[in-house]
């Protein structure tokens, strides 16, 4: 993997680490090798629904509307990230001492 071509800028407000991009993009590249296309982009959509879905649910109580309305999209589309990135939404997931 080269990496002294291009080294991102750190900084506190970036989701990802420098490794985590590195490794997102070198997957693609590998991807792209094999099949002829890459697919970086989805990977760090996949990554950054992992990282932010969770968060919104416990702070809107699992309310999928609530969610939506305050991430500015569909409630459909978070259920379609959710499927993909796994994540389970439910009215129980920001309520404490849900199971």
């Amino acid at each position: 993997m080269n990496t002294s071509a291009y080294a991102p800028v750190s900084s506190t407000r970036c989701l990802f680490t420098s490794d985590q991009l590195f490794s997102i993009i070198h997957e693609a590249k590998q991807e792209r090798a094999s099949t002829g296309k890459g697919n970086a982009y989805a990977r760090i959509l996949d990554t950054l629904h992992k990282l932010i879905l969770p968060a919104f649910a416990a702070e809107c109580g699992g309310n999928l509307s609530e969610i939506a309305k305050v991430m500015g999209i569909h409630r459909e589309t978070i259920r379609t990230y959710a499927a993909i990135a796994e994540i389970n939404i439910s009215r129980t997931a920001g309520k404490a001492g849900a199971a």
